[in-house]
Formats: structure tokens, sequence, C-alpha cells
């Protein structure tokens, strides 16, 4: 449930860069700022990506990779929100790999 947040917040950032009739067929964000916005790095929302785990997180023998699920897009610069099951919680990383189905 804690999750619904951020689904919401993904929601509100898509639709923020989706053309709209009453603007024109222009995008929300591209009518105020003058800018065309870039809708290339979207992604299925929920999709299991797959993130490196840098040399001084893990021993020799340890995974170099972690599975997680994409759970949002990052406001600031391009990332994304990663979403890590095994301790519950959301980081913004950009070194991703999809697997979208």
């Amino acid at each position: 449930m804690f999750l619904w947040v951020e689904a919401c917040n993904t929601t509100i950032y898509i639709q923020n860069r989706t053309p709209d009739r009453a603007l024109g067929k222009k995008m929300l964000e591209g009518f105020f700022t003058g800018k065309k916005q870039k809708v290339s790095h979207f992604k299925i929302f929920d999709s299991v990506a797959y993130c490196h785990v840098s040399n001084e997180k893990r021993t020799k023998l340890d995974q170099t990779v972690e599975k997680e699920f994409l759970v949002g897009y990052s406001e600031t610069y391009e990332a994304y929100k990663i979403y890590i099951p095994s301790n519950r919680n959301i980081v913004v990383r950009r070194d991703i790999k999809f697997v979208e189905d």
C-alpha cells in the first residue's frame, strides 16, 4: 500500500508530459516552458529492473546486480525511482537495465 504515493506521482509525471487536446495537442510541461519534452525515457510501471551493485557494497562472491522494480521518475534529473523489495526502500538510480514484457 505504501507504493500508492509513487504510483500517483508517476501518473501525474506522465500526464504532464503527454499531449492535451485543450492546449492544441501540446504537452502541458512544454506549453509553459516552450521546450519540447522528451518521452523516450518512459518505461512500464512496475517493470523489472536490474541495477549494478558497486564494488564497495559487495564482497567477491556476492551478486553484481540486484533485481528491483520501477516505481517512478526523478523530477530533478534523468533517473528512475526504484523499489528494492529486500529492504523495502525506494532509491533514485541511473545505472539500470530494464526487462519489459
